[in-house]
């Protein structure tokens, strides 16, 4: 028999298949959803109980866990829309309805196009959810931390501000250099021991060393420095205060290189890396960090469309008898080496040994590899 075309499946049965297929993965993916989520949730039982042991509120503790959802959601759209696909293409291989698409001339590469309407959706809303409600819900948890638990955070780990520079002769030249190597204190807006250098911008040389215990915050660009050491032309001499032109920054601008990958969107977290970079970050591996986080946020939704192929795929058995025990199993094995490998090289780019990109799309790309496959078998 001659297949239909996609333009008669158009005018005739072609919406009517959609629609049957939709029918039977769109719950199952909403079933498994809903599983895996609430195991992930249950990791946030230790945060629970902290709320809990301080009296707070059994409102303030639902909106906690909700406000610990989105991330969870992100990373169940793949595994749920592989499972889903799944149960969905071995129900009806079992009822022998695939035999029966099959005998109408559907193709299996045409009953693939719900599985993948499904994994597209998922895959754009996870997109959606990374940059908005991921940051949304993870800035309002540092909130409710700050407020409720009185926890604010403060970082400890050395960083440099931008330096500063003074064009002569149409040439940017070096004039000064801040060094943090105490960190941030948040909750005081006070830097601690903090290292100036001035440089004279026409010889380039090291006229004049500061160093100071705290440089606290005073409002706009002004920053008061406490407890001075100065060293110039060889001489040492001690303030207990002095003003500095050097730190250019704000409070909000200092957090801002510190925050959580999770807590700032793409285009905010791509600003974070290049500030960091342009700052001479301390630590590389943390730049590093935030680059996979970065990539991630586009790679892991991704995962949902590819995953709907490979689903659709393990599931689909017209000829043979449909083992839905067995494709959930292969289903469950495929996730367990996604996320094996995505966490895996995950470190290794965080180490240095692989690019960001390439560590964050390489699950993917295998996965992806791994849904032609089998698709092209099944379809033989």
């Amino acid at each position: 028999m001659k297949p239909i075309t996609n333009s008669g499946l158009r005018r005739g049965i072609g919406p009517m298949v959609d629609r049957f297929l939709l029918a039977e993965i769109v719950p199952q993916v909403l079933l498994y959803l809903m599983i895996v989520s609430g195991m992930f949730l249950l990791f946030t039982t230790t945060v629970v109980m902290k709320y809990l042991t301080n009296g707070v509120s059994l409102w303030i503790i639902i909106e906690v866990l909700l406000l610990n959802l989105p991330p969870y959601i992100v990373i169940s759209f793949p595994m749920s829309v592989l499972l889903g696909a799944i149960v969905g293409f071995t129900k009806i291989s079992a009822d022998s309805e695939a035999v029966a698409l099959l005998a109408a001339g559907v193709s299996f590469r045409r009953m693939l196009r719900p599985a993948a309407m499904v994994g597209l959706t998922l895959a754009i809303t996870g997109l959606i959810i990374n940059n908005t409600l991921v940051p949304y819900s993870a800035n309002k948890l540092a909130d409710i931390q700050d407020n409720v638990l009185k926890e604010t955070v403060t970082s400890s780990k050395p960083f440099a501000l931008p330096a500063i520079r003074k064009v002569i002769d149409n040439r940017s030249k070096l004039e000064a250099t801040v060094w943090v190597e105490g960190g941030y204190d948040a909750s005081a807006k006070a830097m601690k021991q903090v290292y100036i250098t001035r440089i004279d911008p026409v010889t380039q040389v090291p006229v004049m060393l500061i160093y100071a215990r705290t440089a606290t915050w005073q409002g706009g660009e002004s920053w008061t420095l406490r407890d001075v050491d100065m060293l110039k032309a060889g001489l040492i001499s001690h303030w207990q205060y002095l003003n500095t032109s050097e730190i250019k920054e704000t409070p909000s601008s200092l957090q801002y290189l510190q925050r959580n990958p999770d807590s700032l969107n793409f285009s905010q977290l791509r600003r974070k890396i290049a500030m960091l970079k342009a700052n001479g970050a301390a630590y590389i591996s943390d730049v590093r960090d935030d680059e996979v986080n970065l990539w991630n946020k586009i790679c892991l939704p991704i995962a949902s469309l590819v995953f709907a192929y490979v689903g659709a795929a393990l599931g689909f058995r017209p000829q043979r008898s449909a083992s839905r025990g067995l494709a959930i199993g292969q289903g469950v094995f495929i996730i367990f080496c996604y996320y094996a490998l995505f966490k895996g090289m995950e470190v290794i780019a965080t180490n240095g040994q692989a690019n960001p990109f390439l560590a964050a799309a390489l699950p993917v790309f295998l996965a992806a590899i791994l849904g032609c496959v089998l698709v092209g078998r099944t379809s033989s």
